[in-house]
């Protein structure tokens, strides 16, 4: 058995050039590591990425050699291919398989120190600037980082929530621009001391 690896502007223009670059084999199986995905003007923005594994023995003519790549990761279990049957049902099941094995290995990122220091910094920034002029705490509930301040910082209730609701916004974006993550386990709760 041998395995090569394509990548093309779509998923059945790669599977095209992997069976013809293969030989045109009788018998193959293909894996779709990576879809398509179009930037704002329908551009390819990255290229589709499948991989062919055939018997050399069962092809009409001779195998070119394949190019190095490296596919990262775990590999998907795809069903064998069907040129009869519509792509889309092979690109569904790969989806079903990214999805699935990303909520069994997402990591759980709970609020460390220097995550904490980041938020109230930015936070304390925030308020500076809106020349707001009250103090605040922040604790930590698991996944929650509470923040309240002392005093209430609007007068009318519903516009401080919708503040505070900004404010949340802003912090955890500010979060994922200098870390580079994705913290879906984190949350951050605001709220004044309303007498």
């Amino acid at each position: 058995m041998r395995s090569m690896l394509y990548e093309a502007s779509t998923v059945p223009k790669a599977i095209e050039k992997a069976w013809s670059d293969s030989g045109r084999p009788e018998e193959f199986t293909i894996r779709i590591y990576e879809a398509e995905k179009r930037g704002f003007f329908g551009f390819a923005k990255r290229y589709a990425v499948v991989s062919i594994i055939f018997d050399p023995k069962k092809t009409s003519r001779k195998v070119r050699k394949p190019r190095a790549r490296i596919a990262g990761g775990a590999q998907p279990q795809v069903p064998k291919y069907d040129p009869n049957k519509n792509i889309e049902q092979y690109l569904d099941v790969e989806k079903e398989q990214e999805k699935a094995s990303r909520t069994q290995q997402e990591p759980y990122y709970a609020w460390s120190a220097d995550l904490i220091n980041c938020v109230t910094g930015s936070l304390r920034d925030l308020i500076n600037i809106m020349g707001i002029k009250t103090k605040f705490s922040a604790k930590v509930d698991k996944h929650l980082l509470k923040i309240e301040f002392d005093r209430p910082v609007i007068e009318a209730p519903s516009e401080e929530r919708m503040l505070f609701a900004s404010f949340a916004y802003l912090l955890m974006q500010f979060l994922k621009r200098r870390y580079k993550k994705s913290f879906r386990s984190c949350r951050i709760a605001i709220a004044s001391a309303r007498r």
